[in-house]
Order: C-alpha cells, then structure tokens, then sequence
C-alpha cells in the first residue's frame, strides 16, 4: 500500500546563440507509488574531504535527487557515491557548484539504492535532497 507517490516533472530546453529554442523535451511525469518521500532544501557539509554516509528514510530508496548549493568556484564540488540493490558501492556523480544529479524509479519492485554517500571537495558545502521509497 502506498502512501507517498513522488512525481518528477522537468523540461530539458536548448537555447542558441540566436535566442531561439531548438530543443524543448518534457520528460512526462514519471511516478513512484510509494511509502515514504523526504525533502531537505538545505542540509550543510562542514567538513571537506569527509564521508558522510546518509540516512535513508527507508531501506532502499527509488528516487533520489541532489543538488549542489555551493557557489560558482573552483573546489567546490560534492562527490556522490551509491550501493545499488544486490550490487556494489560506486561513485555515481561529482557534482558542480549548482550540478544535479537524478536517480526516479517508476517501481518500488525493482533497481534502487541501499546507501548513499556525500564527500564535499570544501568546507561548508550546502546541499539539497529528495529521497523517496
């Protein structure tokens, strides 16, 4: 039974040098009927160079979305790493300052991550997080 469904709804657009708009893609609408879904529009990461292994709201999570908060500069990425369902840990993302990185599921039967972990390159990295099961 499902008490959470988690919708991501984006548009990828192109934008040439003439103003004009030669891509524009909706994604659709994927969903997850899910149980539980979490948002954080800021949590912060003190140190650099350290680990920090997330809290999940459930065992294993089908939707995941982070951002990088951090200002445009150098050293200022967030490293993302993940163990998939029955798989290995591996590194699934170093995101720039204002980076994104996108993991939806439509089906809690399938894929998934069991751990998630952030490493920032600096100090007081921000971050933003949706986590959905």
């Amino acid at each position: 039974m499902s008490n959470m469904t988690s919708t991501l709804i984006a548009t990828i657009t192109g934008v040439d040098a003439n103003s004009e708009q030669p891509i524009t893609r909706g994604i659709g609408s994927p969903s997850l009927a899910g149980a539980v879904g979490e948002l954080s529009s800021y949590q912060n990461l003190s140190t650099a160079a350290v680990e920090t292994t997330l809290q999940l709201p459930a065992t294993t999570v089908y939707c995941i979305y982070i951002k990088n908060l951090n200002g445009v500069g150098a050293g200022k990425t967030l490293s993302i790493k993940g163990t998939p369902t029955g798989g290995v840990e591996a590194v699934l993302a170093k995101l720039s300052p204002g980076g994104v990185f996108i993991y939806w599921q439509t089906v809690n039967s399938e894929g998934g991550y069991t751990s998630l972990k952030l490493t920032p390159e600096a100090n007081d990295t921000p971050f933003e997080i949706f986590l959905g099961a």
